[in-house]
């Protein structure tokens, strides 16, 4: 969605949002540029929620988690020293071994984030961080379906010759296979605290119960 709100506000020299390349560059000017949260005044913001349409883009609370994970946590240092650091304190406060040196496994961060669910953007609650029982937001697109999704959404708003950037390759993408790899070494009660934090979430945006239930 960043490359498109680029496209579309001429932030960037096409109008094909596939031919921006870097996500770092993407990242880099969306929080330059289009950064909302920087906005002070209260009658600007109020103008732009009665003005713009609404779009909230949700995903499973589960493949939310894993994707946050693979991307931030389990890489460590070469990939970003910051995560990393966050990684070794999760493994360090909830493993058994107490170790400061070790990047946090796939089950320690679940159990870390069935706390800590408003904490870190990437894996805070989406009614918390989003605020859809104060927003009325027009259009909820879900990343499991996101190309009929944005297609629909752009067709709404009048978006022409804009072309939706594909998904990640399959290899990169945190698809079912993955999931359940990953969740094969997590404890069933893991699985159960994580549906109860993040209950909401699940319930609000028809996203259905884990397996284990």
């Amino acid at each position: 969605m960043k490359k498109i709100l680029l496209t579309v506000e001429k932030l960037v020299n096409t109008t094909n949002a596939t031919e921006i390349k870097s996500e770092l560059l993407a990242h880099e000017l969306t929080k330059d540029k289009l950064n909302l949260r920087q906005l002070r005044n209260a009658t600007e913001i109020t103008k732009r929620l009665e003005a713009y349409k609404r779009l909230i883009i949700v995903r499973d609370p589960l493949y939310r988690l894993l994707s946050a994970y693979r991307d931030k946590l389990e890489k460590g240092d070469q990939w970003n020293k910051y995560f990393a650091g966050i990684s070794r304190k999760i493994h360090k406060n909830i493993s058994a071994d107490g170790m400061s040196n070790k990047l946090a496994t796939f089950d320690d961060f679940l159990r870390f984030a069935a706390l800590d669910r408003y904490g870190e953007r990437h894996w805070h609650l989406y009614h918390d961080l989003c605020l859809p029982c104060t927003i009325r937001y027009d259009f909820i697109a879900h990343v499991e379906t996101i190309n009929e999704d944005m297609a629909a959404f752009m067709k709404l708003v009048g978006m022409k010759n804009i072309t939706f950037p594909a998904n990640y390759a399959p290899s990169n993408q945190t698809d079912q296979e993955k999931l359940y790899g990953y969740l094969a070494s997590v404890p069933d009660q893991t699985i159960e605290n994580i549906y109860k934090s993040y209950r909401l979430d699940f319930e609000l945006f028809g996203f259905s119960k884990p397996l284990i239930f």
